[in-house]
């Protein structure tokens, strides 16, 4: 086995998250492409990027970086979401009904759906809804 390939080392990323979230693998990723866009390296670097998301990473490419985007998207992960995902219809139309204050809706649902005590004032309103 020839140790000194005469062609460069193609390296690929797994970088299928959204460097506009915030969260500990997003800003690992940022922090690695931003370090390895600034050195002189041999090597070619290949970004799996997200789909719909993949241009966000467009800033912290370096040279001899490029970008791959899976062609296809996670259904677990889709930081542009804000639906609320399995809540029953009730649940959606309370939210509703309490416009700005709906929010707080998903958090007294996650604690009724998974069976973590509530408080009284979270049982109250979890009584009314049903």
């Amino acid at each position: 086995m020839n140790i000194h390939a005469s062609r460069p080392l193609t390296v690929a990323i797994d970088s299928q998250v959204s460097a506009n979230a915030s969260g500990g693998t997003e800003t690992a990723l940022v922090s690695l492409l931003t370090a390895l866009g600034g050195a002189s390296l041999p090597e070619r670097f290949v970004l799996i990027g997200l789909k719909g998301h993949a241009e966000e990473l467009t800033p912290y490419m370096g040279p001899g970086m490029e970008r791959f985007i899976w062609p296809s998207t996670y259904r677990w992960f889709d930081p542009t979401s804000k639906k609320p995902e399995g809540m029953k219809p009730r649940w959606r139309r309370l939210q509703q009904a309490l416009g700005p204050f709906g929010g707080l809706v998903p958090a007294v649902y996650r604690y009724y759906a998974t069976e973590t005590p509530l408080t009284p004032r979270a049982i109250k309103l979890a009584s009314r809804v049903g």
